[in-house]
């Protein structure tokens, strides 16, 4: 990669290539915890972070931008406990030992492979952080449709997170919940 002033590791060039994207997201994130003026902050921490993650580590990291989206809630809820005093959530929800983690990511795996394109990429915006308005306006659609979207596909996983196979609405069924 290019050498640039100041970059100290292929994450932070990265994170700079990236970086309209990374302050973006770190202000939905911090606007979302009650921290609305520390986007940029959290964005420039997260820069500063970047500098220690070795090359090596960085070339076999598959999602980057999902490593980052991290890094940045992270540092939000660092700020966010801080600031407030809350506690994640995040905290006490997950797995406690490698086995654990492994089989929960399988089981998530699982259940978004049971869903189409589309809800994928619903439920994409949805941890990124984005508004209602936000993703109804990266769906090419109006704020109510998106947030019965975003209901359904609750609803849809919380069937296949309790083992119910979900149909697939037919006609009569989309006739009935309109």
């Amino acid at each position: 990669m290019n050498e640039e002033p100041g970059c100290y590791s292929d994450a932070q060039r990265y994170c700079l290539a990236e970086y309209p994207w990374v302050v973006s997201t770190a202000r939905r994130v911090s606007k979302r915890r009650g921290l609305p003026y520390y986007g940029e902050d959290i964005a420039q921490e997260v820069f500063r972070k970047a500098k220690g993650i070795k090359d090596d580590f960085w070339a076999n990291r598959k999602n980057k931008k999902g490593y980052f989206a991290r890094m940045i809630i992270n540092k939000a809820n660092d700020l966010c406990h801080l600031e407030h005093g809350f506690e994640p959530l995040a905290d006490h929800v997950l797995a406690s030992t490698p086995a654990q983690t492994m089989e929960a990511a399988i089981l998530i795996k699982e259940l978004i492979n049971k869903l189409s394109t589309d809800e994928q990429r619903l439920l994409e915006h949805i941890f990124l952080g984005y508004s209602g308005a936000e993703i109804a306006k990266a769906l090419g659609t109006n704020c109510p449709t998106a947030r019965k979207r975003i209901s359904r596909l609750m609803e849809k996983l919380s069937s296949l997170g309790q083992g119910d196979d979900y149909p697939s609405p037919t006609r009569e069924t989309r006739a009935r919940t309109c």
